[in-house]
């Protein structure tokens, strides 16, 4: 009974009701009863994704941790030798 009014507090404090409904019913779909984990996704719902400045235009995104370089994947070249003879 707890994890319940818990969730409702939540559901209060950091959404819309609407918001609140999607995620919730998204939660149970995927069979997620964790209070903790609901208000985190309610908590990532309240905060805007965009701030209004940037709407309409072309955000570059920063480079993933691991990338790796262009050369990493470039093969032995063209050579006019053949391997083996």
């Amino acid at each position: 009974m707890q994890q319940a009014t818990a969730l409702l507090g939540l559901c209060d404090k950091y959404t819309p009701t609407a918001a609140s409904e999607a995620i919730c019913q998204s939660a149970l779909a995927f069979d997620l009863v964790s209070v903790p984990r609901i208000a985190r996704k309610l908590k990532a719902a309240a905060k805007p994704v965009m701030p209004c400045a940037a709407m309409g235009k072309v955000v570059q995104l920063p480079l993933p941790r691991f990338a790796r370089f262009p050369q990493h994947f470039e093969t032995g070249g063209t050579s006019s030798q053949k391997e083996g003879v």
